[in-house]
């Protein structure tokens, strides 16, 4: 009977433990996850007169370009405002 009770309580211990472990684990890779968002953000800085000029060569570049097949539009949305009025 006390080897029964032992082995609930080293079950017990070792699920604490276990839980314990994924938590330290689990705030490892937030942190991992926290640094690299950092890291990414200071990577390009970039200020309203670079990303006016990088926006208008790619609105340049999509001018320019043409699709290999013509577009067809088989159905037309209409907007939120057309559907409220009665």
């Amino acid at each position: 009977m006390a080897a029964l009770h032992e082995k609930k309580e080293s079950k017990k211990t070792e699920a604490k433990e276990a839980k314990k472990s994924t938590k330290k684990a689990a705030k490892k890779v937030e942190k991992k996850v926290a640094k690299k968002s950092e890291k990414a953000d200071d990577e390009i800085p970039m200020d309203a007169a670079a990303i006016k000029a990088y926006s208008s060569v790619i609105a340049d570049a999509a001018e320019d370009s043409e699709p290999q097949t013509p577009v067809v539009y088989h159905q037309v949305a209409q907007l939120d405002d057309d559907a409220k009025k009665p």
